[in-house]
């Protein structure tokens, strides 16, 4: 999102929102439990008492550290950069923003946080499905119908590879004891690699060592958000955790579209 000056009063208010929801009841409760869970991640199941109150209290969370982080770091350094956010996709078709994207983006980095073969599987599907599909439409190759055809083509036979190799009895039990034994490391590279898949949403005038340096500051809001929809994910489950995106990706487009009006 790109908030303008003019617009710094829409912000405040969606702070104050976000501070509301901070301090409701559970709110410092689960703010120590998200913190410590930060520091050390485990796959260990703990009983939610209430999980609609934790979900609005990450929500609380995950807006106020979005505006703080994008305020003084991500807007600065998108300033500094040249840099330009690109919003046709979001403008022209909201619901991918609301829909689309939550439920793919969880899928492929916060599904596999509890690890099956087909937790595993579906990730690395989906992955390859969006990631061969904006490649054939960086270089041009094939029209639009053609390229998802071609693209769900070449995931299949990668996820049906992966599959195969899961299921034996080497990898299934390599790739299981690093899920158990270094899962801390699986989950900081969930997240990390969640926040620096967005800067594709960018386009920059020029390219040099300055920018390969500064640009991962541009997706610090998301790298945020990643390790809360990661919290949400292993408290409350893959469903909450869409929800809970695709409530930010709401708010977020809110916050954009009023500036783009205001200005």
């Amino acid at each position: 999102m790109f908030v303008r000056a003019g617009n710094f009063a829409l912000a405040l208010l969606l702070l104050l929102f976000s501070l509301g929801l901070l301090w409701c009841r559970a709110g410092l409760s689960s703010l120590s439990a998200l913190i410590r869970f930060c520091f050390n991640p485990s796959t260990s199941v703990t009983k939610v008492a209430n999980p609609l109150r934790l979900g609005c209290s990450l929500l609380g969370y995950d807006l106020f550290l979005t505006l703080i982080s994008a305020f003084f770091v991500a807007f600065p350094a998108m300033k500094h950069l040249g840099a330009t956010h690109i919003l046709g996709l979001a403008q022209s078709r909201p619901w991918i923003l609301f829909v689309v994207a939550p439920m793919s983006e969880e899928l492929i980095w916060r599904l596999p946080l509890r690890y099956s073969e087909v937790n595993l599987t579906i990730s690395v599907l989906l992955a390859t499905l969006f990631v061969v599909r904006r490649l054939l439409l960086r270089f041009g190759i094939f029209g639009s119908t053609t390229r998802w055809l071609w693209s769900a083509i070449f995931a299949l036979l990668v996820a049906s590879v992966v599959r195969v190799l899961l299921r034996t009895e080497l990898v299934k039990r390599v790739v299981s004891r690093i899920w158990e034994d270094h899962f801390r490391s699986v989950f900081y590279i969930s997240c990390f690699a969640f926040g620096l898949f967005h800067i594709s949403n960018y386009r920059f005038s020029s390219f040099s060592a300055e920018t390969l340096l500064l640009a991962p500051l541009l997706v610090l809001p998301q790298i945020i958000s990643g390790f809360i929809f990661a919290f949400a994910r292993m408290r409350l489950g893959m469903l909450s955790c869409i929800v809970l995106h695709a409530a930010m990706n709401f708010l977020a487009f809110w916050l954009l579209s009023s500036a783009d009006r205001g200005n």
